[in-house]
């Protein structure tokens, strides 16, 4: 599985490489800026973006809002984010899941294999 990672936390990210590095190729992104002009890119081949809702300058939740706009949106989203009252982003769609933070690499590793 081809997996993004766009977190701008860089503990939260070296994490998610190390776990997910093993079995799936994984790349890493620090905000929504730069995942907005990669995703822009027809040929991408993410089979998932595992985006942190919660970053400065573009979050992830405008970040869902110019991609919701786009027909051609490939790859599914689990959203991550450490604050509350994030279950409203669920109902976007590509959204496949939402995960709280700090959680167990298990629950993330499930939530990989629903969506593959």
């Amino acid at each position: 599985m081809n997996i993004l990672i766009v977190d701008d936390d860089p503990g939260c990210r070296e994490m998610l490489h190390s776990h997910l590095n093993r079995n799936h190729e994984v790349s890493l992104l620090t905000n929504g800026h730069n995942a907005l002009a990669l995703l822009a890119d027809d040929e991408h081949d993410f089979d998932v973006i595992l985006l942190d809702i919660h970053m400065p300058r573009l979050n992830g939740a405008k970040l869902m809002e110019v991609l919701n706009e786009w027909k051609n949106l490939r790859g599914r989203f689990i959203i991550m984010s450490g604050m509350p009252n994030i279950e409203h982003v669920r109902n976007l769609p590509n959204v496949r899941a939402v995960l709280r933070k700090p959680f167990q690499m298990t629950t993330l590793d499930a939530m990989l294999n629903a969506t593959s």
